[in-house]
C-alpha cells in the first residue's frame, strides 16, 4: 500500500543540520532561522558570539555589553 503524501514529512520542515549532527528537529515552532532548528540556530548564534567575543579580545577592545 502506498503512503499517503500527507504522512511524508517535508525536508523542508525539519532542521538543515548545519553542524551535521543528525538533528531533525522540526521547524514548526517558530523559534529557528536560515533553516536551523531553535537548537541548533542558537547553537550558531552562540557560536558567533564567541568568536567575536575572541576578536574584540585579540584586538585588545573590550565588549561594553558585558
Amino acid at each position: 500500500m502506498a503512503t499517503p503524501q500527507a504522512d511524508i514529512e517535508d525536508p523542508d520542515d525539519t532542521c538543515s543540520d548545519p553542524f551535521e549532527d543528525g538533528c531533525t528537529a522540526s521547524l514548526n515552532d517558530g523559534e529557528g532561522w536560515d533553516g536551523a532548528c531553535g537548537n541548533c540556530a542558537d547553537r550558531k548564534d552562540n557560536e558567533a558570539e564567541t568568536q567575536q567575543a575572541q576578536r574584540d579580545a585579540d584586538s585588545g577592545q573590550e565588549d561594553d555589553q558585558r
